[in-house]
This record gives structure tokens, sequence and C-alpha cells, in this order.
């Protein structure tokens, strides 16, 4: 997943939701100015997962492309068996 998926969802919930949305700006940006120690915590933990997910993501995407392979290679050794 890339920057480009994100900002594509994030436009397409704002355009089929904009009063979600915008509701949503609003709390974010009344608890920014009320509390902006915990909200800076909050967006630290929030950029946190975001890289826990990514990497978890990518890691994903590594073991599919080596079991794929593996089994390639399986179904190949099968193949000079017979």
């Amino acid at each position: 997943m890339n920057f480009d998926t994100l900002t594509d969802y994030a436009l397409n919930f704002y355009s089929s939701y904009p009063f979600v949305a915008v509701a949503i700006a609003l709390v974010l940006l009344f608890l920014a100015y009320k509390k902006p120690k915990e909200s800076f915590k909050f967006a630290i933990f929030v950029l946190f997962m975001a890289a826990v997910f990514y990497a978890l993501g990518m890691f994903r995407d590594t073991l599919s492309t080596g079991t794929q392979s593996a089994n390639e290679g399986i179904q190949k050794s099968k193949n000079l068996e017979d």
C-alpha cells in the first residue's frame, strides 16, 4: 500500500461522507487545541502503528513470494520425477 492509495481512500471517504469527514476533522482539531500534549502522543502512536502495519504488510508480501517460489519448485521437481 502506498501513499497514493491512502489519499484515494481519504478522498473517496470525504466525497461519500462529507459531513462525517468534517465532523471528524473538527473533533481532532478541537482536541489538538485543548489538549496538545495528549494529541501529540496520539499522533505519534498512530504513526508508529502505521509503520508497524506497513512493515507487516511488506513481510507478508515477502512470505507470499517465497511460498509461491517454493511451490513452483516443488511442482517442477514432481514433474521431473514423473
